[in-house]
């Protein structure tokens, strides 16, 4: 048990430094493109690179935000009938989601892997950076996201089934 706080705790602290990265991010993204805008139409003197450096930005701060979402636990679900479902069958299911998320971006991971080393080597126009930055933070990412979904299923599994008898004492006393 000690292990999984550490490992829950650890990604806590990794979430919130992501919260803090995002947040950042959209501070940059926001003044670079806010500046292109005015040297553009107003001085008619536009950054060249701007387009380039807010792409790179824009796809960091999503890759952040679906990291802090899988962490989280809060994608998109639909839960009408898992609702419904028994503690059991919810286990099942959580574990089963959690299980093919992480080998989607253990696959993502690996392709964007591959990838990178296709573009490395090649350079972005405007500002000369390497066009593989893209796919390294892909990969960076998917990696750490395999992480959480790793931490999320040992958390499914480490919880403990809410105990019936105690659930309806609970909703006795409180009637």
């Amino acid at each position: 048990m000690k292990l999984i706080k550490k490992l829950d705790s650890l990604c806590k602290n990794i979430t919130k430094a992501e919260r803090i990265a995002a947040a950042a991010l959209l501070l940059i993204m926001f003044i670079i493109c806010f500046m292109a805008v005015i040297l553009r139409y107003v001085f008619n003197s536009p950054w060249t690179w701007s387009d380039e450096v807010i792409l790179i930005l824009l796809v960091a701060f999503g890759y952040l935000c679906i990291s802090i979402d899988v962490y989280n636990d809060e994608h998109v679900a639909l839960t009408g009938i898992y609702n419904m479902l028994p503690p059991a069958a919810k286990k099942v299911l959580d574990a089963l989601r959690h299980i093919l998320i992480c080998v989607f971006f253990v696959l993502m991971t690996y392709y964007a892997g591959i990838i990178f080393k296709i573009k490395y080597p090649k350079k972005l126009a405007a500002t000369g950076f390497s066009q593989g930055i893209v796919f390294f933070i892909q990969m960076a990412m998917a990696a750490l996201m395999c992480l959480f979904c790793i931490v999320n299923l040992i958390k499914v599994f480490a919880a403990q089934e809410p105990q019936p008898a105690a659930a309806e004492k609970k909703e006795v006393s409180e009637s």
